[in-house]
C-alpha cells in the first residue's frame, strides 16, 4: 500500500459511504449535495490558512475535487477552504437535555 501525504492545505479523501478501506473516486454525475467525504490524510496547512481538520472528520466538500491513480491506487483529493461544513452526528440512544431548546 502506498502512502499518499497531502501538502499545504490539501486532504486525501474517502467517500462517505464507501465500505471498506479502499478510498473510492467521486461519481461525476452524483449531485454536489453528495460530497460528502471522510478525511484520511491533512496536509499541514500554510501560514494563511492553517489546517482545522483532522482525520476522520466527516466532511461536506465543493469545489476543487481531483482524483488520479498511481501504481494501481486510486485517491481522492480536496481542498481545505473547499470544506463546506464537518459533519457532527449525534450518538444513537443519546438523550436530548429538554433544556437545551429554550
Amino acid at each position: 500500500m502506498i502512502k499518499f501525504e497531502p501538502i499545504k492545505d490539501f486532504l486525501v479523501l474517502e467517500r462517505a459511504s464507501t465500505k471498506g478501506s479502499k478510498i473510492a473516486l467521486p461519481d461525476a454525475s452524483e449531485a454536489s449535495s453528495d460530497d460528502i467525504f471522510i478525511v484520511v490524510r491533512c496536509g499541514p496547512g500554510t501560514d494563511d490558512y492553517p489546517m482545522f481538520l483532522t482525520p476522520g472528520d466527516k466532511i461536506c466538500l465543493t469545489g476543487y475535487i481531483n482524483t488520479f491513480s498511481y501504481k494501481g491506487e486510486k485517491v481522492v483529493l480536496g481542498r481545505a477552504r473547499d470544506v463546506m461544513a464537518i459533519i457532527k452526528e449525534d450518538v444513537i440512544g443519546k438523550q436530548k437535555d429538554s433544556s437545551s431548546n429554550l
